[in-house]
């Protein structure tokens, strides 16, 4: 279950300084001064009760975690949490991100589950819902998406992370 917002507040994860609305201010926007951009994004929940495999963030060399001895920083406050393997695999592909792979931007720890934050590309489409209005792809346009997912699958691969659901629902 997800779904899309805007977050006009909040605490940034590299340093933990708070962010706000940055809209209507003087200046540049952006993480500059603890302001935040509006920026659509997408927010997936994960309930507890549906996680199979778990992990911890920035444990070096402990089985099935991440950390700095895998080139990955992991903000001081989330050193050691126990998370979902899916939310330690997004964070490998993010640091650093790929224009072609939807990067990890932040996550929460709810009661019942996690909500993962992530970015959104603006007037995004998976290719499923793409098909079905069309029904096919010129061999030009279908060449070029492949491109594109095969140079995704050799970012995900090179951060040691293998896709196991590469299907048209999860290409934008």
């Amino acid at each position: 279950m997800g779904g899309c917002g805007s977050v006009y507040a909040g605490t940034r994860l590299a340093d933990g300084a708070p962010v706000r609305d940055g809209a209507g201010s003087e200046g540049e926007g952006g993480m500059a001064g603890g302001e935040l951009s509006l920026l659509l994004v997408a927010i997936k929940r994960v309930c507890r009760d549906r996680i199979w495999e778990w992990a911890r963030l920035g444990v070096p060399k402990a089985r099935r975690s991440i950390g700095p001895a895998d080139g990955i920083a992991v903000p001081p406050q989330h050193n050691g949490a126990l998370v979902p393997m899916e939310l330690v695999l997004l964070w490998m592909v993010s640091c650093p991100g790929f224009r072609g792979v939807v990067r990890l931007l932040d996550w929460f720890e709810l009661p019942d589950g996690f909500a993962l934050v992530m970015e959104r590309p603006e007037r995004c489409r998976d290719l499923w819902h793409l098909l079905d209005a069309g029904g096919f792809l010129p061999e030009p346009v279908a060449r070029g998406l492949f491109r594109q997912v095969l140079q995704a699958v050799r970012h995900c691969t090179s951060r040691g992370v293998l896709h196991r659901d590469i299907k048209a629902e999860n290409i934008l």
